[in-house]
């Protein structure tokens, strides 16, 4: 099922961008002004940070003359944003804290250094992953528990200063850290990854490089990142391959993602930003903008899911996903047209029943178009046989569950090209070619 995150009102904003869910499919981000919100009559801000419900439904979650964004929300509905002091996204940022409608101010909660006091991570425990400045600049990174007020103070690490990535739920930070220069003037300097395991010092990932793309902290413990390799058909530039990491194996290892078109390697990136705790990674591949993709560790297939979307959409990123198997992220609608949106979705493809749905209408139609009653028996005259009796449920549930396949399959495969909508048709003879490959391969046996 695909639930479309509305904007906030229908305008100024007419674009959405969601960055994070939970496990209750609640999701959060911004709406936002496409193009021409700088000139418009009403004086509000260019981004506003949103809450959307279960259903897509949005609220926001302040008003007022600045730009907001919301960053992050947990399993106990705690969110974490920022306010810009400048209404067009210039100036520092306010961050604050916890449930919709009653969050505070993260400065009036830990002690300020004479500076601003920010975050980037939230996790399901309700500890808060951020920094605390001095009048002259960033000074120390902590990590803050909401439930007790415990706040740690994390280890410098040398001369370098770590930014912050995230924060996963048993506690363990990532971070990173600028390398020397690449031997390879496209790549420029690397990031460092870091990580810290709780109440330990840092550690760095031997071998896990990133060139461009900040690198991503899921709260299951998968360190995300794009990886830059020298690009084979062209040595001056490189490919940037999305990779993972999974700090709960006995012995973390890189590994690289499958690209969903393995045969384009010409200055083709992929990207992965999240994942959730069966290990289900979701990002895009960087062709021709997208499309969205999920890849699963325990089969090695990644996909596009465009599939779960209908005519006049694209997906550009996926960008989140839950425990259920929600997935949140960008891509557009009315593509082509002067009507054209960014908009955020959310679509769960573990509780699509679309094809489940299909295979039973298409049984009932095929009761129908042979003329069998629905409710009740009678016979069957098979070519070359005498009269069978059938049950209530029809002629088709005395067939083997091959011939059945077989049956359904024909018959979804002939009414597919009834249909004018291309994206149906797809489906369809999808269904059918899975249905028959099915039936022939127990047939074999």
């Amino acid at each position: 099922m695909l639930i479309e995150l509305k904007p906030l009102q229908s305008y100024p904003y007419d674009a959405t961008r969601p960055q994070d869910i939970n496990d209750a499919d609640q999701t959060v981000g911004f709406s936002y002004v496409q193009q021409g919100g700088f000139s418009s009559p009403r004086f509000g801000p260019w981004s506003q940070a949103t809450f959307w419900d279960a259903n897509g439904t949005p609220m926001p979650l302040v008003d007022g003359p600045n730009y907001s964004s919301a960053l992050r929300i947990n399993n106990s509905g705690k969110v974490l944003y920022y306010v810009g002091e400048g209404p067009m996204g210039d100036g520092p940022k306010n961050f604050f804290v916890g449930p919709v409608g009653a969050a505070v101010a993260l400065e009036l909660l830990i002690p300020s250094l004479g500076g601003h006091v920010g975050a980037v991570d939230l996790n399901d425990n309700d500890w808060i992953l951020g920094w605390r400045e001095t009048v002259d600049g960033p000074a120390q990174n902590f990590l803050y528990d909401l439930s007790t007020g415990n706040l740690i103070v994390l280890p410098a690490l040398g001369n370098q200063y770590v930014r912050l990535v995230g924060v996963d739920n048993a506690g363990r930070v990532l971070g990173y850290a600028y390398g020397q220069e690449s031997a390879n003037p496209v790549d420029g300097r690397p990031l460092e990854l870091f990580w810290l395991p709780f109440g330990g010092s840092y550690w760095n990932f031997t071998g896990m490089l990133t060139y461009g793309l900040l690198p991503q902290f899921s709260k299951s413990g998968l360190v995300l990142a794009s990886i830059s390799h020298v690009n084979p058909s062209y040595a001056p530039y490189s490919n940037q391959v999305a990779s993972y990491m999974d700090l709960n194996a006995a012995h973390p290892v890189v590994k690289s993602l499958p690209r969903l078109y393995p045969t384009h390697t010409n200055l083709y990136a992929s990207y992965a930003y999240d994942a959730n705790a069966a290990g289900v990674i979701v990002g895009h591949d960087d062709l021709f903008n997208g499309p969205a993709t999920s890849f699963k560790e325990a089969t090695g297939q990644v996909k596009d899911l465009s599939s779960y979307f209908g005519q006049g959409w694209k997906t550009y990123s996926a960008t989140a996903i839950n425990n259920g198997g929600s997935i949140v992220g960008t891509g557009g609608i009315h593509i082509y047209t002067p009507q054209y949106q960014p908009r955020g979705w959310v679509i769960n493809p573990d509780r699509d029943t679309r094809f489940d749905d299909l295979s039973k209408r298409f049984s009932e139609s095929v009761r129908v178009l042979i003329g069998i009653l629905g409710g009740g028996g009678g016979y069957v005259l098979p070519v070359g046989g005498p009269p069978r009796p059938i049950g209530p449920e029809g002629w088709i549930s005395a067939l083997s569950p091959e011939r059945r396949d077989a049956v359904i399959g024909m018959l979804i495969g002939a009414l597919s090209g009834t249909l004018s909508d291309e994206h149906a048709i797809r489906e369809m003879r999808g269904i059918e070619r899975q249905l028959l490959q099915k039936a022939i391969d127990a047939l074999r046996r």
